[in-house]
């Protein structure tokens, strides 16, 4: 986890959101760069959200299912720089298949494949936006359940007919792998890579 992941950004819209939806909670799973956790355990200490924010590390991809599923709301709250405007985020994807409805940072590979009526987008590095956009989803159930539809469809649209779903299943056994590649040398390096 390291900074333009904007990690620092969804501590801080987590702050904003307290004054409307108090008791709201962030979990956060991975693996974090040294110096940027420490920004981030400053960062929660600073806001009062020791109770309220979690750096949990790795879990097994179960073990990661089931915190999905058991979420209100997915995050991504990615800053934008040059790689991140050609970087697709794959949690977007967990979130998505999970049936929970997302809040993201407005960048181009995200619009790609899912469009306004499918994200709640807010402008990168806006605590603010991400803090509005998750109290409208918290506030209004058939907006959560529209995006989460309309978001499914997405998906289903760009899987292509390869893709096979498994849905309503308690413990997830596949991975979701969307990727593109300029040339057919990078298409066949990529394929190199994961098998």
């Amino acid at each position: 986890n390291s900074e333009r992941f904007g990690t620092d950004v969804a501590i801080h819209a987590l702050k904003l959101l307290q004054k409307k939806i108090p008791g709201s909670q962030l979990h956060i799973f991975g693996f974090y760069d040294a110096d940027y956790k420490i920004l981030l355990e400053n960062t929660i200490l600073e806001l009062g959200l020791e109770k309220l924010v979690f750096l949990n590390g790795r879990e097994s991809l179960e073990n990661i299912y089931q915190h999905i599923k058991n979420s209100d709301i997915g995050l991504v709250p990615y800053r934008s720089d040059d790689f991140m405007q050609l970087a697709l985020s794959t949690k977007m994807f967990e979130y998505v298949n999970s049936g929970i409805p997302v809040v993201a940072s407005r960048l181009r590979p995200a619009e790609f494949v899912f469009d306004d009526k499918c994200i709640l987008y807010a402008t990168p590095n806006s605590p603010q936006e991400i803090a509005d956009n998750i109290e409208r989803f918290c506030l209004n159930p058939e907006l959560r359940k529209s995006y989460v539809t309309n978001a499914f469809d997405a998906h289903k649209k760009v899987s292509g007919e390869e893709m096979i779903f498994v849905e309503e299943c308690s413990v997830a056994k596949s991975v979701t792998l969307f990727v593109r590649g300029s040339t057919k040398h990078i298409v066949d390096e990529i394929v190199r890579a994961i098998e």
